[in-house]
């Protein structure tokens, strides 16, 4: 072995040999293998969670709340996407953490047993917000709770925004009388139903139901619609719940919802009533369907004697999913578990 001298020219002991043991770890191509199989799941999942979301789409007729109200020969009109099933949050939690979800089982075993889609709502507000509680933090856990059960269910097209104290008889933006907050105080509290709805409902498309508060100008309200568009993104939807044969189309509150849609968001409309109720609707269905349509609303929440007007109208276009949608969709949702059912219905009001 040649000596190894120092700078003084000392010859140095040599080292003895070292033996180097190679890795024994998995080939290249293994690694290569798993890497391109992690950047593929993140794409499906950016996919499945984005551009490949489920929107509502055309018309879905209303249930009466915490009711089953429609027969099935109704909604087996081949006109209807689906229908609208909607509780009160007093009736879904009569006692502190005690949830009964009798009423939404039930609906989406037969949304199922249909093979058709549904909007749920979970009402809350002065109306409807239970005795025993009624803080955003409390509602949190409603909301939550709702999620935990039905966060994956494929027969859930949409869900609408509610929030507790902000609203009153229904899940439209409109202030109680028994609110004395201010102006912030009232977006903290419809923000912050946002984050908990988003979080629970993280794949669904998320509703708002438009009203402009606390006046006509609508401070709170288009706060909280930007709020929703930016925290939401293209889950975000929006609609007013008063369309008819004589609305409108320069009112306030349409003209927020025209702005909502030309920045991308999808909207849509309740009819304020049954057609039948000439008095208010105004004019016939087809008219308030064709102002719809004129808004560029993509699906419609309307009532049950007004599916057999439906027939034939025209809803508008809604852009078709790309190819690398389906593909994922393909790929991704048999591999989904309806948890619904894995849940035997609890005891409660029918």
């Amino acid at each position: 072995m040649e000596l190894q001298y120092d700078k003084n020219g000392v010859p140095q002991k040599p080292l003895p040999p070292v033996d180097i043991e190679l890795s024994t770890g998995p080939p290249i191509g293994v690694l290569v293998a798993i890497v391109a199989a992690a950047i593929f799941v993140f794409i499906c999942f950016t996919l499945l969670t984005t551009t490949c979301l489920s929107a509502p789409t055309g018309l879905y007729v209303m249930q009466a709340v915490h009711s089953q109200n429609v027969k099935d020969s109704v909604i087996l009109s081949p006109s209807l996407t689906g229908f609208h099933v909607r509780d009160e949050w007093d009736l879904f939690e009569p006692r502190k953490g005690v949830f009964d979800y009798t009423f939404y089982d039930t609906q989406l075993s037969r949304a199922a047993r249909l093979n058709k889609q549904v909007t749920i709502g979970l009402y809350s507000g002065a109306s409807n917000d239970p005795n025993w509680g009624n803080s955003p933090d409390e509602f949190a856990k409603a909301v939550a709770a709702l999620g935990t059960r039905y966060g994956s269910n494929p027969r859930i097209d949409a869900v609408h925004l509610s929030a507790p104290l902000v609203t009153d008889h229904s899940q439209e933006m409109y202030l109680p009388s028994s609110w004395h907050g201010t102006t912030q105080q009232a977006i903290d509290i419809w923000d912050q139903s946002i984050d908990e709805f988003n979080q629970a409902f993280p794949t669904k498309t998320l509703v708002l139901d438009l009203a402009l508060v606390p006046d006509q100008r609508g401070a709170i309200t288009k706060a909280v619609d930007e709020y929703a568009r930016a925290i939401l993104g293209s889950r975000f939807s929006a609609i007013v719940c008063n369309l008819k044969a004589g609305t409108d189309i320069n009112a306030k509150h349409i003209v927020e919802l025209e702005r909502l849609r030309s920045e991308g968001v999808t909207v849509g409309a309740e009819m304020v009533g049954p057609s039948s109720d000439t008095a208010r609707f105004g004019g016939s269905f087809s008219k308030a369907m064709s102002i719809g349509n004129s808004l560029g609303c993509q699906w419609y929440q309307i009532y049950q004697v007004d599916v057999t007007k439906s027939t034939g109208l025209r809803v508008a276009s809604v852009p078709e999913p790309p190819p690398i949608c389906l593909l994922v969709l393909a790929l991704l949702v048999p591999l989904r578990i309806d948890k619904t059912k894995s849940h035997k219905p609890t005891k409660g009001k029918t």
